[in-house]
């Protein structure tokens, strides 16, 4: 399945769009509450809704270029290096001075399975303007954009761009808001969760919520 799914994907073209943060995940036996605790193990991931998915195609054999906000940060120059030796597009990742890399800290509890997400974001790197940027993004260049919906000064623009010159767009929404629902509303395809599906929908169950989005977009 594997092999087929790469003979596929191989020439397709994909502007992903979204988050890149840098996972620093602690196991330990419990979370302690006020008490001090010897971790077991402590990993660092370059990951991000977005950059995992990117990460991902680019394994596939998919031709992926990416488009987020880095710090100039150590975190950000490792996210690029990470990028580049997967063999993707970093040309469209907007380097941001003096800004940091958004970051997160997972806490797992192996005993009870218990996981707490500590996530930091910098205000410097989304006051950053990255009209002119996006500008120089040509589309016609793409078969698909794909975005986790996060960062939509950047997803938005870019998805009715897409809807203009008829790129499918796939849109992995997590976290609805204003602007997310639109880029819901424009996508082609749609990755969500229970609840953001049961928002979208105002339906109580996932299985009430499901029909009336289908219908919605006439598939």
């Amino acid at each position: 399945a594997d092999a087929r799914w790469a003979q596929q994907a191989r020439g397709l073209r994909v502007l992903g769009v979204g988050n890149c943060i840098i996972d620093t995940v602690l196991t330990m036996d419990r979370v302690p509450v006020d008490d001090k605790v010897w971790i077991k193990s402590k990993v660092q991931y370059v990951g991000g809704q977005a950059s995992n998915a990117a990460v991902g195609m680019a394994r596939l054999g998919v031709d992926v270029s990416f488009v987020t906000r880095l710090g100039d940060d150590k975190d950000g120059a490792w996210a690029l290096e990470r990028y580049r030796s997967e063999g993707m597009d970093t040309s469209h990742c907007i380097v941001v001075p003096g800004a940091q890399t958004m970051s997160a800290c997972v806490t797992v509890g192996v005993s009870d399975m218990s996981r707490s997400c500590f996530m930091h974001k910098d205000a410097a790197l989304f006051s950053h303007n990255a009209t002119r940027r996006l500008s120089d993004i040509d589309l016609e260049a793409y078969d698909l954009v794909y975005t986790d919906g996060y960062q939509p000064d950047l997803a938005l623009p870019l998805a009715r761009a897409a809807v203009r010159m008829g790129v499918p767009i796939v849109a992995d929404i997590e976290e609805l808001g204003e602007e997310t629902r639109e880029i819901f509303e424009l996508a082609s395809d749609v990755v969500a969760p229970a609840k953001t599906l049961q928002s979208m929908s105002g339906r109580p169950s996932l299985a009430a919520a499901v029909l009336p989005l289908v219908c919605a977009s006439g598939a």
